[in-house]
């Protein structure tokens, strides 16, 4: 029973040692919390400032994309006129070397016309005086 008697004063004297490091503790833990409150309204306002720099962007991407958007069509319009255009050259090109495949027929044509007419003309020109000597010696 004396042992009981003993223990009880110590148990009781720890008991009141570790009340007192709580009363240490507290100041340290009332300086935490008071760090935090201070702290809290500065990172609340990096919050917000934040939060509108995200808005701001937002908004500028918006623009980005329809100005993007615009320029896309524009170049949808370019691309459509240049494709007209290279088409209507293609067809040009196309054009022209059938006239000058016609051109160079018909040229072709001529040369044989007038090869033949100085062929004719030859002929005829030789029947011509062929005839006239005929004439000219039938006649004593």
């Amino acid at each position: 029973m004396e042992k009981e008697t003993e223990a009880y004063p110590k148990a009781k004297m720890d008991y009141l040692r570790s009340i007192c490091d709580c009363d240490r503790e507290i100041p340290v833990q009332q300086q935490i919390i008071d760090s935090f409150a201070a702290s809290f309204p500065t990172s609340l306002h990096f919050i917000k400032a934040l939060a509108l720099d995200t808005a701001q962007n937002h908004a500028k991407l918006a623009k980005m994309k329809a100005n993007l958007r615009k320029a896309e069509d524009e170049l949808v319009k370019v691309l459509a006129a240049k494709t007209r255009k290279e088409a209507k050259q293609m067809d040009t090109r196309d054009s022209i070397s059938a006239i000058k495949a016609r051109v160079e027929k018909l040229r072709r044509i001529v040369q044989v016309q007038r090869a033949r007419r100085d062929e004719y003309g030859s002929i005829i020109s030789q029947e011509s005086l062929d005839s006239q000597s005929y004439y000219h010696v039938s006649i004593p």
